[in-house]
């Protein structure tokens, strides 16, 4: 008998993994990009520059997340001043 998983199954243990790391790190990653959010607006008014919403605030913390969490093998990371142009948005049943 082989002992050696197929690589797919060992995959899809490894997503599942992932999504349930991701789901209780972002009860910390969210209110911490809240806050982030708040603090960026000032600065971001007094540097002229484009204003970024909470929605893309959250997106780009959950897009780094998971580029943690994969160490940028799938996902790379988003930089703060690409933040303006991020669609990925946290949806209510992510962090479940």
């Amino acid at each position: 008998m082989n002992d050696k998983q197929p690589p797919n199954r060992l995959r899809f243990i490894g997503l599942v993994l992932m999504l349930l790391v991701r789901g209780v790190l972002l009860w910390v990653v969210i209110p911490a990009s809240a806050i982030w959010w708040l603090t960026a607006i000032p600065v971001n008014a007094l540097m002229r520059k484009q204003y970024i919403s909470l929605g893309q605030t959250i997106g780009w913390a959950d897009l780094n997340l998971m580029a943690l969490l994969n160490l940028g093998r799938l996902n790379p990371f988003v930089s703060w001043s690409k933040a303006s142009n991020v669609e990925h948005r946290v949806s209510l049943i992510d962090p479940a």
